[in-house]
């Protein structure tokens, strides 16, 4: 797994949501992959929590350009699907190292 992020996807996203609300938008995607990178290490063991934790993150890495977590998380979620607890614990610490990557591009954004 890379963390491969694409700017041009967030930047596109940043500006459709204009000057008004792209600096609200940065802090709820910050704050949202935090709690997930957060509650998916507290609770690494629990196939609900990171399962629905994957669902959250799916959405967040999709949209914000990084399709290589987003892969990952699908991947992850199945994997909690599954209950399959040792695939999930050989994945899980790579999607969390991914999900702090794109926080910090996430915090080096600026709105347009």
């Amino acid at each position: 797994m890379t963390s491969a992020f694409d700017p041009t996807t967030l930047n596109r996203l940043l500006q459709l949501a204009g000057p008004d609300f792209a600096g609200e938008l940065l802090r709820r995607l910050h704050d949202d992959l935090t709690t997930v990178a957060n509650r998916m290490t507290a609770d690494a063991t629990d196939c609900a929590v990171v399962q629905a934790q994957c669902h959250v993150l799916i959405a967040l890495a999709g949209t914000a350009g990084a399709p290589d977590l987003h892969a990952d998380a699908d991947r992850l979620h199945q994997l909690a699907l599954d209950r399959d607890t040792a695939g999930m614990a050989a994945l899980l610490p790579a999607v969390v190292r991914a999900t702090h990557d794109l926080i910090r591009a996430i915090a080096g954004a600026s709105p347009p």
